[in-house]
């Protein structure tokens, strides 16, 4: 069974174990875009993951090797970066039936007031639930 990529950070990061390049789908399961990526978030890490970076041809078990000499081992956590859309870009690829990235474009073209009649024009109406409110009724005395 293939590891999944955290067993293989962990591998570099922390334990040092090269028993996990053993694995016969070794060379398919390891990503070494992924592992880069992760390692970049930590200060002492960053040099290596950019010269593996820059040396992309090598093999992925050169790579691995190369890391887990290089890093030094300690626990590092970090929260992925995650691509936030806005409520304007969101407005907008729904206005135009677009994708984010294009309405991210767009966005910059419109003014506030643009903006707001967009949002006007998707309203759909409906009830909205109110903490404490069942049927349209307070349920405090």
């Amino acid at each position: 069974m293939a590891a999944p990529i955290w067993e293989y950070l962990n591998a570099i990061t922390h334990t040092k174990d090269r028993r996990v390049a053993n694995d016969i789908d070794f060379e398919k399961e390891y990503q070494p875009y992924l592992i880069n990526h992760s390692l970049s978030y930590h200060e002492d890490t960053v040099l290596a993951a950019n010269l593996m970076n820059e040396r992309h041809t090598l093999s992925k078990y050169l790579q691995f090797l190369f890391l887990v000499h290089t890093v030094a081992p300690r626990k590092r956590f970090s929260k992925w970066i995650k691509n936030q859309v806005s409520d304007d870009v969101r407005a907008v690829a729904e206005y135009y039936g677009c994708s984010a990235r294009q309405a991210r474009d767009l966005v910059g073209l419109h003014t506030s007031e643009q903006i707001e009649i967009i949002r006007s024009r998707l309203d759909k109406g409906g009830v909205s639930s109110h903490k404490g409110r069942r049927n349209g009724k307070s349920t405090s005395p």
